[in-house]
């Protein structure tokens, strides 16, 4: 996404990028872990998966590209220090699907709060954008739950 140069964002806009990274740096974690430990024949249900993870890899990029704009700093975030995906599984594949079923649903919340308090063009539409996104998150776990 091409992002102004000239841009400044409120506090309550500041307020919901920072929320949405750590949101997404947790996302990116926690389903990191579940597509590892998915089962080998479950392929649509780890396609699903690698989906919400390139999800949370580019929102976590361009939230960085507007911090990097605005000359703030980036928020440490989730990191792969935070989880050994070395442990043994601990969720069956039905379990993981309700958790991202449930955690695009709050993040779908999220994404309507930031949007009715952003007043910055450029936030609007990377708002409008991303809140497109988890739709198919939405519909997609159901499938096979």
């Amino acid at each position: 996404m091409e992002i102004n140069h000239n841009i400044k964002l409120t506090g309550s806009e500041i307020t919901c990028l920072w929320t949405q990274y750590q949101a997404d740096s947790l996302n990116l974690r926690v389903n990191t872990y579940m597509h590892h430990h998915l089962e080998e024949e479950n392929e649509a249900i780890k396609a699903i998966f690698q989906d919400a993870i390139t999800a949370s890899e580019n929102n976590l990029r361009e939230i960085e590209s507007f911090f990097n704009q605005l000359n703030y700093p980036i928020p440490q975030g989730f990191t792969e220090h935070d989880v050994n995906l070395d442990t043994p599984k601990l969720y069956s594949d039905h379990l993981c699907l309700k958790y991202l079923h449930e955690m695009t649903i709050h993040g779908l919340s999220a994404y309507s709060v930031a949007l009715t308090v952003s007043i910055c063009g450029e936030m609007r539409k990377f708002l409008k954008i991303k809140f497109r996104i988890p739709l198919n998150f939405t519909i997609r776990p159901l499938m096979y739950c």
